[in-house]
């Protein structure tokens, strides 16, 4: 991801989510919610836009309905849950 300006910290994040999102409908679940979480903790507060919110989403619901019970999703749901406050740029 060095090939990107500093500063433009937007574009690797959406490549991060999207590799977390092939993770996960690979099946490689919880690897993929746990890439797709820390991607999001390393992301300033400030560059919560809707392209990021909505790719985070995306991994979550790509999902099978009977992985919910799995500790990675529960944890990646209650953290997206819980940064409602701080979604697009609402710092």
């Amino acid at each position: 991801m060095k090939q990107y300006l500093p500063g433009h910290v937007r574009a690797p994040v959406q490549i991060k989510l999207h590799r977390a999102l092939r993770m996960v409908t690979a099946g490689e679940i919880a690897e993929g919610l746990q890439y797709a979480r820390t991607t999001m903790t390393d992301l300033p507060h400030s560059h919560y836009v809707r392209p990021i919110i909505d790719g985070a989403y995306t991994v979550l619901a790509s999902v099978p309905v009977e992985q919910h019970g799995r500790p990675a999703y529960a944890d990646f749901a209650d953290y997206l849950a819980t940064s409602q406050s701080l979604r697009y740029g609402q710092a």
